[in-house]
């Protein structure tokens, strides 16, 4: 498949603009150009279109621009003033994305915070922290919250053209992605985020602990969850087993690790699908009702639980 077919999902969240002529891509010497105002997309290759403003749509049938006049469209926008940046690996990134929330009324948890030496993603559900060290600039006091819409493009981006890591530029208000095949430049949110550090806790603190040492694709269970997706882990006789909760089906337990203790938690399956993503994971506990962490090594995982 040609890289401009590949392009072709990255294309789709830019086709439906109230701006008839964002719905465009623009083509000149620099390469191909695309943006929603908030995310602006130029890829370092003309794909031999011809110059000017070509249909979102049909650019990957037709070299046929509408108009080779592309005065119009909005100037590519880049950072300047870079006061941090960050090297991320892609897989950092598509985890921490799942932990945002995807509520358009609480904006900042839609995003994920650069905060230093931590990034972090939370959805008021469960939250991922991981350590990063900052390259060192000059010092700044300042978080820094990319939209998940921004993150997307990068992930896809990052894929198509096999990137392993990528590096994020910030000025005051906008972050900038700029590699060998293609520039991202995203408007960053200024707004407080949320006071992450209250609510991480600390591993000596989590006196109680499970592993679960058997990954099982949860989603594949869904039908046999009711509607609310509620489940119960317990342990019994040294094991641990997951079952639905008021279950559809036939109340089937699934063996997926070992514990020293009895105990019983309810969760929501689609957050607990999010934070058991290992084989060999150890998830520590004070009570039934109080946050559960995983720490494994540079990374902090926290679920809330559900009463039963």
């Amino acid at each position: 498949m040609s890289t401009l077919k590949k392009l072709k999902t990255v294309f789709t969240a830019f086709k439906k603009q109230h701006r008839p002529i964002l719905t465009n891509a623009c083509i000149d010497k620099d390469g191909l150009h695309i943006t929603d105002l908030e995310t602006f997309i130029t890829i370092k290759n003309t794909f031999d279109l011809s110059k000017g403003l070509h249909p979102l749509n049909t650019i990957t049938l037709l070299n046929k621009p509408i108009s080779e006049d592309d005065s119009e469209f909005p100037c590519k926008m880049f950072s300047l003033g870079i006061i941090a940046s960050y090297t991320v690996s892609v897989k950092q990134l598509e985890e921490l994305e799942v932990h945002t929330s995807k509520d358009e009324t609480r904006m900042h948890l839609n995003c994920i915070a650069f905060d230093k030496n931590d990034i972090v993603a939370c959805d008021g559900h469960t939250l991922k922290n991981i350590k990063s060290l900052i390259h060192e600039l000059p010092e700044h006091e300042q978080t820094f919250l990319i939209p998940r819409t921004v993150i997307k493009h990068i992930i896809k981006l990052a894929k198509i053209y096999k990137l392993n890591e990528v590096e994020l530029k910030f000025s005051e208000e906008h972050v900038t992605i700029n590699t060998n095949n293609f520039i991202v430049s995203g408007r960053l949110l200024i707004r407080d985020y949320v006071k992450w550090c209250n609510v991480l806790p600390n591993e000596e603190s989590l006196t109680e602990c499970f592993t679960v040492n058997q990954f099982i694709n949860l989603k594949n269970l869904k039908p046999l969850f009711n509607i609310r997706g509620t489940c119960k882990l317990f342990s019994k006789d040294g094991k641990v087993y997951l079952t639905p909760c008021e279950s559809v089906g036939s109340g089937e337990e699934f063996e997926i690790g070992t514990s020293d203790k009895d105990f019983e938690i309810g969760f929501n399956v689609n957050l607990l699908n999010r934070v058991l993503t290992e084989r060999e994971l150890k998830v520590r506990y004070i009570n039934a009702t109080s946050p559960c962490a995983i720490f494994n090594k540079n990374t902090v995982t926290v679920i809330m639980p559900l009463k039963l």
